[in-house]
Parts: structure tokens; sequence; C-alpha cells
């Protein structure tokens, strides 16, 4: 059974309408909307509707910050002009039975493996936003101690026919890896690092990604400045595009 994820919609019907449209031609018969109804947009009440009549169906629906921050006199302080500004708005037009809905939404909802969320899978009443790669990945292993990583380094050029502890390149990307796993402190038994040199990175990755049962792909993406960002976004965009999968991708705004 197919299940459709939606997310941060931020009362845009037009969007909202569109997503939903694509899921059901997909065969979504199942739906989740985890969080942030409300604000940027002008169309609180309308989105708030839509997914009432979901929820009303058997749909899972979370609470986001946006949406908590509705039951507050202002805003908190770390949201910008534009995002208050919005949720005065939705106040002004949600009628109370939409915002005793909101009001009532759970945190987070778990059923069997999955876990349904919109902040932080660990402290779900927090807010956190994550700029790191590495917190990423831990928030994502402290799901379930059944969960596995698997580091993948993809280097640019010909697969080369060298084991990998024969070649100067592989043991540079691998030394790499093991610095950049070592704060995580996964256990041995559930964690693997591999170095392939290939000329096209995503199919690399999407291929590995199948063979190994992959469930889930966390890229990360190279600041607006730097040099790689054009090379970076074409190979993003055929991973995401492509991966039998779900993919996460992390803006990294300092070296990890």
């Amino acid at each position: 059974m197919i299940l459709a994820l939606l997310s941060d919609i931020h009362a845009n019907d037009e969007a909202l309408r569109a997503c939903l449209k694509h899921a059901h031609e997909r065969g979504a018969a199942q739906f989740a909307f985890l969080g942030d109804f409300i604000g940027y947009g002008g169309e609180p009440e309308a989105v708030v509707a839509t997914v009432m009549r979901y929820a009303s169906e058997g749909a899972i629906v979370i609470k986001g910050n946006h949406d908590e921050a509705l039951e507050t006199r202002r805003a908190p302080f770390y949201m910008n002009a534009a995002a208050r500004q919005a949720i005065d708005w939705a106040r002004r037009c949600l009628t109370a039975e939409q915002k005793a809905f909101l009001a009532a939404l759970p945190l987070c909802v778990r059923r069997e493996r999955m876990c349904f969320v919109h902040a932080s899978a660990a402290m779900p009443q927090r807010w956190d936003y994550i700029p790191s790669l590495r917190q990423t990945t831990a928030r994502m292993l402290s799901l379930s101690p059944e969960f596995r990583l698997i580091c993948v380094s993809v280097v640019r050029g010909e697969r080369i026919a060298a084991p990998p502890d024969e070649s100067g390149i592989h043991l540079e990307h691998m030394v790499r890896l093991r610095h950049w796993v070592q704060p995580l402190n996964v256990p041995e038994a559930r964690l693997s690092l591999h170095v392939i040199e290939a000329l096209s990175p995503s199919g690399t990755l999407l291929e590995f990604a199948r063979n190994n049962n992959v469930d889930l792909i966390v890229l990360g993406a190279p600041g607006p400045g730097e040099q790689a960002l054009a090379w970076w976004r074409s190979v993003a965009s055929a991973v995401t595009a492509n991966a039998h999968c779900s993919v996460h991708v992390v803006r990294i705004s300092e070296p990890e």
C-alpha cells in the first residue's frame, strides 16, 4: 500500500491540491500530513479544511511549530517577520473549530516501525533546526537500534581494478569517512564504509542503494558559494528523481 507524506504546506492551497492529485494518481491509499499547515501562504483556512477532511478519513496528522505558534499570543523569537505576520493572519482567518483541531494534534505518531514527526524524533517538543549532516544522521539512527548506517564516498573517475587498500585515493577517502563517522559512536555491527570510483556518481549511488536495500538516502549539500554546487545539483537531482527510496537533503553549513 502506497503512503503519501506531505509536510510544510504553509497555507499554499494550490500546491496542496496539486500534490494530493499527484498522490492519488500514483495510487496512494494512505496519507500522513507532517505539520506546518499555516504560515507564509495566504490560504490557511482552505488548507486546514482539507487536512481536517483527510484526518476524518483516517490520515495521520502531526503538529508543526507554526501550528503550535498559533496557540500563543506572540510567535516564537526564532521566526522571522514574514512568518509572524502569516501566523497573525491565520489567527484572523481560521474558525474556532480549525484552531481547536490544530491545537489538539499530536507531536509524534508511531505505527509499527514508522515514526511520524515534524521535528526531532528524539525530542518532538523541541523545534530544532538541524544544520549538520552528522546531526541529521544521528537523529535518524536514534529512531531504532536496528538501523544500520552505510557511508559511501563516490570519487569521480574511472573505476580502477586495484583493491581499495592498494589505492591512495581510496585510502584517503576511507580515512575521511572514518574520521567523519567516529563521533556518532555507531557499533561496528551497524556500520559499513565504502569508497567507489565511478564516472557517474548518481548512477553509482542509485545502484548501490538498490543492491543494498537502502531505505533512506541522506545527501549533504555544499554551501551556495562553493564551486561544487553546480555539479552537486546535477547529482542530487538525478538521485532524488530516480531513487527507489526516500531521499533527505541536508545543507552543510560548516565543514564536517
